[in-house]
């Protein structure tokens, strides 16, 4: 927080340290007092400065002399203290499992909680704006807090964000989130009761805190500080409303959807294994529609995150990620499943799993015990694999209606099953 030439800085381990900023190019410790608890924010209202104390609830501590910073008075809270700010003669505290609380500092020196409200999930970030609190609420997105009545606030609107919000600022109509992996969301509170999504921007960390000078949000994202235009009129990002990675028949499925499309021109999707950099998959963009399923042929048998790389109309690129691949289930003996749909026309899907690497073949024979169609002959990893197919024979003809056998062979051995195509 910043009062006249002084930033006061939440130092988790060393309570509130107090650093004259008169030349910003130089700035110097003058000043510091340590706090009970690990500090997690600061506010400052008058000659005092109110920290969010963790564990320790909510310090308060004059800072007349910013050189001798003095714990004056605190008041301890039912949860953990993560975040703070002051309206008129309350403090108003993101107490994590404990939702938001009211705490009346119009004596300094005793602090005394006076309203509550419950949140869904973990309160981490708070903002006032009017006669409304609006609290960064983890997986729950952004809570908006009726507080005319601070002895009994209510929760009167609400709208989940993409990622896990964990900090807020307010600057004019709208309600800026750092939201976890998912960046930085923009948020209309025109209407309180009902919160609406218009933009964002995804950023290269974990966002974790954000502010608002003048025309620029300034995220704290887990890498570093990110700078990002504040404007709403042209947002450059999507809404992105799921994204994840399952496996399917050996091969991977990254899905995504997103609303509220902006200046947006598509996207790449990458993939990290462990121990490495990320490798571009898609060889041209992805657009022209609202949810995509990309199919990653070969993933790896091990973890693998996949992320997305929007690109804009204007150049620029915003990721989003990661989605995380679980490893796969490596089968104790070699497995055909029977075909699905069976009896089919004109298509139908066969499901194989392997115990470890190396050549498989999965062909068509007919009742006489001739090869009709060959689906795979290649050197795959272990693991479940898929194929389909659509009655047509190597010789590129309609097999006929009747009954055939699928046999798939490994240095293992050889499964089979029956297979009916109907006309």
């Amino acid at each position: 927080a910043i009062l006249g030439t002084y930033a006061y800085v939440a130092d988790s381990y060393s309570g509130l340290q107090v650093i004259d900023i008169t030349n910003p190019a130089s700035p110097q410790i003058v000043g510091s007092v340590n706090t009970p608890g690990s500090a997690r924010g600061v506010a400052i209202s008058g000659t005092y400065a109110y920290v969010a104390g963790d564990y320790a609830g909510l310090q308060v501590i004059d800072i007349t002399n910013p050189a001798s910073p003095q714990i004056v008075g605190g008041v301890d809270t039912p949860g953990n203290a993560v975040g703070v700010t002051i309206s008129g003669t309350y403090a108003y505290v993101a107490d994590y499992e404990f939702g938001l609380q009211v705490i009346d500092i119009a004596n300094p020196a005793s602090p005394q909680i006076v309203g509550s409200v419950d949140t869904p999930n973990y309160a981490n970030g708070v903002a006032i704006m009017g006669a409304c609190a609006y609290v960064a609420n983890y997986s729950s997105g952004l809570q908006v807090i009726d507080i005319t009545d601070p002895a009994s606030p209510q929760i009167v609107g609400s709208v989940n964000t993409p990622g896990f919000a964990r900090g807020v600022a307010i600057s004019g109509p709208y309600a800026y989130v750092a939201d976890g992996e998912s960046g930085f969301q923009v948020i209309d509170i025109t209407n309180p009761a009902s919160p609406q999504i218009v933009g964002g921007a995804g950023t290269p960390g974990n966002a974790v805190g954000v502010t608002i000078s003048g025309t620029n949000a300034y995220v704290v994202d887990g890498i570093g500080l990110q700078v990002l235009p504040a404007q709403c009129d042209e947002p450059q990002a999507v809404y992105l409303s799921q994204l994840h990675a399952v496996r399917h028949g050996g091969e991977a499925v990254v899905h995504w959807e997103y609303s509220l499309l902006r200046a947006h021109a598509g996207f790449h999707v990458w993939r990290e294994e462990p121990g490495s950099g990320r490798v571009q998959l898609s060889l041209m963009l992805l657009s022209g529609q609202v949810a995509y399923d990309f199919v990653d042929p070969a993933p790896p048998t091990g973890t693998a995150e996949y992320w997305l790389q929007e690109m804009t109309t204007d150049g620029s690129e915003n990721w989003y990620g990661p989605a995380h691949l679980e490893a796969a289930t490596i089968p104790a003996a070699m497995h055909l499943a029977q075909n699905h749909p069976n009896p089919f026309n004109p298509s139908t899907s066969f499901t194989y799993r392997l115990p470890q690497p190396g050549r498989a073949v999965l062909a068509i024979y007919d009742v006489r015990g001739a090869r009709v169609a060959s689906l795979v002959d290649a050197s795959l990893t272990a693991g479940e694999h898929r194929v389909e197919w659509t009655g047509m024979t190597d010789v590129g003809t309609r097999a006929p209606s009747g009954v055939y056998f699928a046999r798939l062979e490994t240095e293992l051995g050889a499964r089979t099953v029956k297979v009916t195509l109907t006309k």
